[in-house]
Order: structure tokens, then sequence, then C-alpha cells
């Protein structure tokens, strides 16, 4: 049987839980208790759940809490409106904004999300804005990345 946590098995910290793998945070609920019952998981194993701002509801949120979980991170990746749309995401800034002190007032110790920078058409000034606003989200970690190309 093997150990996960923060000690020899780190994967869990590593391989993130999609929301979107689960109709209903009952179905992430099931996946712990599995996981669980397979391994030993440490005291302070962090397990993540990535997710989009725009799905993340306040009951979704206290239910994933419940489940589990003890890490989100949201797929922000910008917190300029035209940006988002741009890049075909659902949710608006102020969504994302209010979504993360959401998260965190319903006890999420540890709330990430990351940010996209030299997207399309993003100017210096509007990556300011955005790194402003990441700023006054409040969680200590943020994660940017540049684009990637498929070759």
């Amino acid at each position: 049987m093997g150990q996960w946590g923060n000690g020899a098995m780190r994967q869990w910290g590593n391989w993130p839980i999609q929301s979107f793998l689960a109709a209903a945070p009952a179905e992430i609920a099931r996946i712990l208790r599995a996981c669980r019952e397979r391994y030993t998981l440490t005291p302070d194993a962090e397990i993540t759940l990535e997710t989009n701002p725009e799905t993340a509801t306040p009951g979704r949120l206290a239910a994933f809490r419940e489940a589990g979980v003890t890490r989100l991170s949201f797929g922000v990746q910008s917190f300029d409106d035209d940006e988002l749309k741009k890049l075909g995401r659902i949710h608006t800034a102020e969504k994302a904004i209010d979504v993360i002190g959401e998260a965190m007032r319903i006890g999420f110790a540890s709330v990430s999300f990351d940010l996209m920078l030299w997207l399309p058409g993003q100017t210096p000034e509007s990556w300011y804005r955005t790194v402003d606003r990441a700023i006054s989200a409040g969680p200590r970690s943020r994660r940017t990345r540049g684009p990637t190309s498929s070759r």
C-alpha cells in the first residue's frame, strides 16, 4: 500500500483533480474515499482541485471542502475582461475575484490561480492591471505562464 502526501510519493499534489471530471462534488468525495481506502494519506496531504471561476459556486466550493479537498486552483488566466473574451473564457474578472474571496471565506487555506502572459493583444498596461488585481485578490500562490506551441 502506498502513502500519499508530502512524503516520498507526492503525486497527488502534482496531478490535481480537475473539477470537470465530476458531475457533482459527490463524485469528488467518492474518488477521495476510494483513494483513502486504497492508500494511506498523510495528515498533511494536499488535495488540489482545479476549477473554472464561473462554475465555482459557493455551494460547490463548500461541498468540495467537505469532500476533503484542501487546495483550490482557479483557471483565471487574466483579470481583463477583453482578454478573457479573446481566450473564450466564460467568467469575468469580477467573477474570478469574487470566487477567490469566497473560497478563502469557506476555509480553504490554500487558494491559487493561473495567469497567462503574452496573450495576443495584451499590452504592458493590461498586464500590470492584471497583476495589481491578482495581488488584491489575496492568495499567496499565483502562477504565470506564457503561450505554448504544439510542434
